[in-house]
């Protein structure tokens, strides 16, 4: 069986994954290739928002 799709993404990390959704809400047929480990939703639901909490650098406060 062969697929086509209209974009292919290799790595699915903070800029493929937003492409990918970008792509798929304006309907475009995406093929997302990740190396890393399988997911399931259940790992993502008490994920730390990564940006929220990043921090550069020491901190200024004393």
């Amino acid at each position: 069986m062969t697929q086509q799709f209209d974009a292919i993404i290799v790595g699915l990390g903070s800029a493929g994954g937003i492409m990918a959704e970008q792509l798929t809400k304006a309907g475009l047929r995406v093929l997302g290739l990740e190396k890393g480990p399988e997911y399931t939703d259940d790992d993502f639901a008490v994920k730390q928002d990564e940006l929220r909490y990043y921090q550069r650098g020491p901190s200024s406060r004393a």
